[in-house]
């Protein structure tokens, strides 16, 4: 159980990521000032595009490899408008590591690292990391995930390597305009959530999870950062 003062300032942080300028480490609001990010189109419109599971084993790959020789960018040929966004979220189905062992899912997913940068290169600077399938080749699998994440400048919410950083609102600042993400997963897997010194994931299920989500719309309007909208995945 989280303690009395979980929903402390200390404990529930906000993670700053700039679009396209994302840092490589996850800070608490009041550790990191913001970075500015710029928008894409001429006018004053700012772009988010919001898609589903993203899973590149099994069938995917073995299609991948028989149709494209392995190139797994040629299944993007045709979604230029993904490049198009200012804000790109998704949900990142399974680690992306060769590292970890199979735990014995029904399905169990570990997708090859090479789809780091082309995730990066596609566009995505937000993703989902708490479902059901990342620990799927345990924990040394989820955790070099958080590394590659990190290491290519792409930011994630839901996940982190201890609860105060799965717990984290992470926010995208364009201009004036601030957007917060918070990730988390209400079908597990339990053993994946993460301690005070043991990375995984935000659980719903988590006896104070409404208590905190309650602490963060009330205090919000009192951060530095002032998301005009928040983006549940």
């Amino acid at each position: 159980d989280w303690s009395s003062d979980v929903c402390s300032s200390d404990l529930v942080g906000y993670g700053y990521w700039g679009n396209r300028e994302i840092t490589p480490q996850s800070r608490a609001l009041h550790e990191t000032a913001p970075l500015k990010g710029g928008r894409k189109g001429m006018d004053e419109t700012i772009t988010m595009i919001f898609v589903g599971d993203i899973m590149f084993d099994r069938g995917v790959e073995s299609s991948v490899n028989r149709n494209f020789n392995g190139d797994f960018s040629k299944l993007f040929d045709h979604l230029d408008i993904l490049k198009e966004a200012d804000i790109l979220f998704g949900n990142l189905e399974g680690p992306v590591s060769d590292k970890g062992t199979n735990v014995g899912s029904k399905y169990s997913f570990r997708m090859d690292p090479v789809v780091i940068p082309l995730l990066s290169d596609v566009g995505f600077n937000m993703l989902s990391f708490a479902n059901n399938h990342v620990g799927d080749y345990s924990q040394a699998a989820f955790e070099d995930t958080l590394h590659r994440l990190e290491t290519a400048n792409i930011a994630y919410t839901g996940a982190g390597h201890n609860k105060q950083e799965a717990g984290e609102v992470k926010v995208i600042e364009i201009d004036d305009v601030t957007i917060g993400f918070l990730g988390f997963t209400d079908v597990g897997p339990n053993w994946m959530e993460a301690t005070e010194n043991r990375a995984g994931i935000l659980l719903a299920s988590d006896p104070n999870f409404q208590k905190c989500w309650d602490y963060l719309l009330t205090n919000l309007s009192q951060s530095q950062a002032k998301p005009k909208a928040i983006s549940l995945g």
